[in-house]
């Protein structure tokens, strides 16, 4: 989930929402003041155009698994932009 990241996003002033498979790893993200989720499509919920989803994941299949289960569907509409630091293979961002 990018926590070192999501953490100065707090820092910043900006709400954060947060998505990992490891409960661990969520309440950590929750002790930084994000809102811990176990599932993208319920991160992704009630987004507007003011809202961004940033992705940080480890490899390309992760990625194009976040988008294609949760994050493409719940953008229609909304006007949000995705900004993606993954460091995986860069056809894949496209």
């Amino acid at each position: 989930m990018g926590l070192h990241m999501a953490n100065n996003l707090i820092k910043g002033g900006f709400a954060v929402r947060g998505v990992d498979l490891s409960e661990r790893a969520l309440k950590e993200a929750e002790k930084f003041g994000i809102e811990p989720f176990d599932q993208i499509d319920k991160a992704c919920k009630d987004l507007t155009s003011e809202d961004y989803i940033v992705t940080s994941l480890p490899k390309t299949e992760d990625v194009e698994h976040a988008m294609i289960r949760g994050v493409l569907p719940s953008l229609e509409g909304t006007g949000s932009m995705i900004i993606d630091t993954s460091t995986i293979h860069p056809t894949a961002s496209k």
